[in-house]
């Protein structure tokens, strides 16, 4: 099916900025972080449109800059470290809000406790999960391997590698399960929950423009997320 979303830009040039404002990141000791956000923010979304139309991003490092070095400051006070979950949400929703698509204006309101709430449910899985692997994991071990008095066989164990084989899939179903949890929690909740939360101002211009770019364009679109996603890969903005 046709869509009427599309990325122009390079993908290259993409990479290109956010290994070197990364680097300049590093460099700093973290202190120009705003400043990469939102140069990687703008062109992102100044470098999506929609038909013939692109979006655009006013994004500024000054959006950030109170709730980053608040929260910088912080974490040399150890606080620090629980509020990074409450910045990520504050950069998320500035962000948000400076996106435009002509007269149509993106308003996010959403509750700065979302990352809070995705890392509980998070590690609240982990810690059942880890329980029941742990379980099932050391039952196998003991029931199959005998010990001696310095620990496992370790002749026993070359002579019967079946015996590990319950042991690999537990831990592989185990590891599985945290990338699941942490998709589950980490990325759709507070993508669904962000979205859910997006209003639209002049929804009627931004309307007529996707049902004008469906009517007229003749493919899909072709850009940095289709030829190359380095977006997933080296995302650190909205």
């Amino acid at each position: 099916a046709r869509h009427p979303f599309h990325q122009d830009g390079s993908a290259w040039r993409y990479c290109g900025m956010a290994l070197w404002w990364g680097f300049l990141t590093v460099l700093t000791l973290g202190i120009l972080y705003p400043a990469m956000a939102a140069k990687l923010e703008r062109y992102r979304i100044n470098n999506t449109r929609i038909g013939n139309k692109h979006l655009k991003s006013t994004a500024n490092w000054k959006d950030i800059s109170t709730g980053f070095y608040l929260t910088y400051v912080s974490t040399f006070l150890v606080i620090g470290y629980f509020l990074w979950p409450w910045f990520l949400a504050k950069k998320k929703q500035a962000f948000a809000n400076k996106i435009s698509l002509g007269k149509a204006q993106v308003k996010a309101e959403f509750s700065q406790g979302v990352y809070y709430l995705a890392i509980l449910g998070y590690l609240l899985c982990m810690f059942v999960m880890g329980a029941i692997i742990g379980v099932i994991f050391f039952g196998l071990l003991n029931n199959s391997l005998p010990m001696n008095s310095q620990g496992l066989d370790i002749y026993y164990i070359m002579n019967n590698l079946g015996t590990f084989i319950p042991m690999i899939l537990t831990y592989i179903i185990f590891a599985i399960g945290i990338s699941v949890a942490h998709i589950m929690f980490n990325e759709y909740y507070v993508w669904k929950t962000i979205g859910d939360s997006v209003t639209i101002t002049n929804a009627q211009e931004l309307d007529e423009i996707i049902r004008g770019a469906r009517e007229t364009e003749s493919g899909l679109g072709e850009g940095i997320i289709d030829a190359l996603d380095v977006g997933g890969g080296l995302e650190i903005g909205f």
